[in-house]
C-alpha cells in the first residue's frame, strides 16, 4: 500500500510539473511572435546604391581598382562593355 501510495503521489507530481512546462512553453512561444517586425519594401527599393567607385576613382592617381585589379584609368574609361548572346547559354 505504501508503494501504491508513493506512485501515485510521483504520478500526480509528474503532471503538475508537465503542465507547468506546457504553461512556460506557450509563453516563450507568446513572446516569440512579439519579435517579428516587418519590412517596408517601398521604403528598401528607395534606398540609393552606395558609391564605392568615389573613394577608387580620383584624379591624383593614373590607376583605377577594378575587380580587385589595378588598371590605368584611361583602359577603364575606354572599354566597351561586352554584352552576352541571346544563345541561350547564360
Amino acid at each position: 500500500m505504501a508503494l501504491a501510495a508513493i506512485v501515485n503521489s510521483t504520478q500526480d507530481q509528474l503532471k503538475e510539473e508537465y503542465k507547468i512546462l506546457v504553461h512556460m512553453v506557450e509563453e516563450e512561444g507568446e513572446d516569440e511572435e512579439e519579435e517579428f517586425f516587418e519590412i517596408d519594401l517601398e521604403i528598401v527599393n528607395n534606398i540609393p546604391p552606395p558609391h564605392y567607385w568615389e573613394s577608387y576613382f580620383t584624379a591624383a592617381t593614373s590607376s583605377t581598382l577594378l575587380a580587385n585589379c589595378l588598371l590605368p584609368i584611361s583602359d577603364a574609361s575606354c572599354a566597351i562593355p561586352a554584352v552576352a548572346k541571346a544563345s541561350g547559354y547564360y
